[in-house]
């Protein structure tokens, strides 16, 4: 059965991926990493969602993988709890038109430096692994 089509951003992606690993305090850069991080979903969330299916969502997303409408729903679940695929991209979207009004342009990498980080996800686990 061929996938459905919807809305990838590619922002929006590599965003949700930041966010997953950095609230689970698991930093994806491999297969067994994929295979921690879903452990870690089914513990914490009650989410299954395969280790095939997490390696391609996060160390192959850029090699035009088009996901399941329900994976990118249960990953913006955990960033955001409550918000589905849609609300989490126009949350993401907001965002960013907000930080282009304060000054912040395109070519500035904002949402790696540790203020960002601090300011973004206020918890002991995100400064942990930023340091790791």
């Amino acid at each position: 059965m061929p996938k459905p089509r919807h809305s990838i951003d590619s922002y929006c992606i590599q965003r949700l991926k930041e966010e997953v690993q950095l609230l689970l305090g698991i930093q994806v850069n491999n297969r067994p990493s994929c295979k921690l991080l879903n452990s870690e979903l089914q513990k914490y969330y009650g989410i299954s969602i395969s280790e095939s299916t997490l390696a391609r969502f996060f160390l192959y997303a850029d090699k035009n993988n088009h996901f399941y409408l329900d994976t990118l729903d249960k990953l913006s679940s955990v960033a955001r709890k409550g918000s589905n695929w849609q609300q989490y991209c126009a949350f993401v979207r907001s965002q960013w038109d907000q930080a282009l009004t304060m000054g912040v342009h395109h070519e500035i990498d904002f949402r790696s430096t540790l203020l960002y980080i601090n300011f973004e996800y206020s918890g002991w686990k995100v400064l942990r692994t930023y340091f790791e």
